[in-house]
């Protein structure tokens, strides 16, 4: 029987229905054509799941019964921001709702000298905005009930001057003589930076690495902007996280 998982940003209560906006509303009733007495999962990235059952489906702001308030046990050890420098088509749009699967807590978008896009404030927070919603669709397909932060579009050398940290900071790099494998196994903290299409300037990988970050090697293969973080992402979470 398949769970049907669904967000909303507003407080859950327990052993008391909770209406839902319009928008969760229409995926319920005319998305996947729910009916009264349909279970239904709510989280609203306090991190737990409420288990409840639909009671009306007659208005465009239906009603969840909450009988159950569950803690959701989804959310990783290990602790992975990622920045990434932003590209065209849906290139970002997959490292947004892939990275969510697999466990990212924190996004940086941002731009980089060689970055193939442009966009202005308004489209900037459109965009935002569009990633948020697909991190809010990851999270209700892959079972998490903490979204990820996803912070304002910014530039490289902006976002690098945030990162007053202890983490250990990645650049994934071919030639690295350093892999994965080395790190502080005690580790629970990590950065990762991946650049466009069109990699890094050399005054961008001299900037990152005087705000910490070390070059690794994840393989002899150059890897696409999309694939780099994704790869990472997997392999911290295998040797510091939870696979």
């Amino acid at each position: 029987m398949r769970k049907i998982r669904i967000y909303t940003p507003q407080p859950i209560p327990t052993n008391q229905v909770c209406e839902l906006e319009k928008n969760a509303s229409h995926h319920l009733l005319n998305v996947l054509r729910l009916e009264s007495g349909a279970s239904v999962i709510l989280f609203n990235g306090d991190g737990s799941d409420y288990h409840g059952k639909l009671i009306d489906t007659n208005k465009q702001h239906c009603q969840i019964m909450i009988d159950r308030k569950m803690i959701n046990h989804c959310h990783s050890p290990a602790n992975i921001s990622l920045i990434q420098c932003i590209a065209k088509g849906d290139r970002m749009d997959q490292v947004i709702q892939k990275s969510t699967e697999l466990g990212v807590n924190r996004l940086y978008p941002v731009y980089s000298r060689y970055c193939n896009i442009k966009l202005d404030a308004k489209r900037a927070n459109r965009k935002l905005e569009h990633w948020k919603q697909i991190a809010i669709h990851a999270c209700e397909q892959c079972g998490r009930a903490v979204l990820p932060t996803i912070t304002a579009l910014n530039s490289l050398e902006k976002t690098l001057e945030q990162m007053d940290t202890t983490a250990i900071m990645i650049i994934a790099n071919p030639t690295a003589n350093k892999n994965i494998s080395q790190l502080d196994t005690s580790a629970t903290e990590f950065i990762i930076l991946v650049g466009p299409e069109g990699g890094f300037s050399e005054n961008e990988l001299k900037l990152a690495r005087l705000s910490g970050f070390e070059d690794i090697s994840i393989g002899p293969r150059i890897l696409r902007t999309e694939t780099a973080p994704l790869a990472i992402i997997s392999i911290l979470q295998a040797k510091f996280g939870d696979y």
